[in-house]
């Protein structure tokens, strides 16, 4: 586990949001910060480690649809058929996540 993952975890994991309803620039989105819900995803996880970005599970985002996870310098990315990045920070991935707003570049 990295670093960013570890902080990451440490400050936040077991968070549980169920929201949903418009937000700013796309619909706000619920989450679970819980890494075990990837169990048997490490495929899906290696796929983008072998694009040279390492992603470490941080749960589930929208009811389970896509995976959160974070690399090693702190980068919360959702992952469903690719990976986007959320936010540039854990704070600002579920800022982005709990408003709906489009947070990163």
């Amino acid at each position: 586990m990295s670093n960013a993952a570890y902080k990451a975890l440490a400050e936040f994991g077991g968070l549980k949001m169920d929201i949903s309803g418009p937000g700013v620039d796309f619909a706000k989105g619920s989450f679970q910060l819980d890494p075990t819900l990837a169990l048997g995803e490490e495929d899906r996880f290696g796929t983008y480690e072998n694009r040279s970005r390492r992603l470490y599970p941080l749960g589930e985002a929208y009811g389970g649809n896509p995976f959160l996870g974070i690399d090693e310098q702190g980068c919360v990315f959702v992952l469903m058929d690719e990976a986007s990045r959320i936010g540039r920070s854990i704070e600002e991935a579920l800022e982005g996540l709990l408003l709906g707003r489009k947070m990163c570049d």
